[in-house]
């Protein structure tokens, strides 16, 4: 049963023009659909255009396979539910990839919860990510490999330091401790 939130979110990205189930699409349409499927919090479509040996790599921690890769976008289209990834294609004359950025926006409004940080209170933030470049393959209208470089400010991190979670940034970059040990408490100048 639909609330009334992903009956929009779901017209949202038939909207788009990105509804195709059941279409051959080009690679390029499978990324568009990627992200119109994020953006509008459908993780059902989502994991239509996502292979089941999925590898992303890039704005996680670690590379993440296609379960955790859904799990990772469900918790942060939670935490930032006006996500924009601000999608350019470079290239699609490759065969099966794709070459393109993304430049990520939105504001703090929900919790984060991921399994491997301690919950995150909604800080009511403006997230404006620098632009992460990106390559896709995409197979049999599926994304088999998402890779985004990951430079300083990008990703996860990014997003922890831009909240005033540079604690949990720090912890992540260094891996030699359990980040989820960290205080549970708003970030530095919230208050609840």
């Amino acid at each position: 049963m639909f609330t009334g939130r992903d009956e929009r979110r779901l017209t949202a990205a038939e909207n788009n023009g990105f509804a195709t189930k059941g279409k051959n699409m080009t690679p390029t349409e499978v990324i568009k659909e990627m992200v119109a499927s994020g953006e509008a919090g459908d993780m059902n479509r989502l994991d239509e255009v996502l292979d089941d040996a999925l590898e992303f790599t890039g704005a996680a921690p670690q590379p993440l396979g296609k379960s955790d890769f859904l799990d990772f976008s469900r918790a942060m289209t939670r935490a930032i539910p006006n996500v924009k990834f601000n999608l350019k294609i470079y290239s699609d004359q490759d065969g099966d990839w794709v070459r393109g950025e993304t430049r990520i926006t939105g504001v703090h409004k929900g919790a984060l919860e991921l399994p491997f940080l301690p919950k995150i209170a909604a800080t009511k933030k403006r997230i404006k990510l620098p632009v992460e470049r990106f390559v896709a393959l995409v197979r049999d209208d599926k994304i088999v490999s998402f890779s985004s470089e990951s430079s300083a400010g990008s990703g996860l991190i990014g997003i922890l330091r831009q909240i005033g979670r540079d604690d949990l940034a720090d912890c992540l970059l260094s891996a030699e401790r359990d980040c989820r040990t960290l205080e549970e408490s708003a970030p530095v100048g919230v208050h609840a």
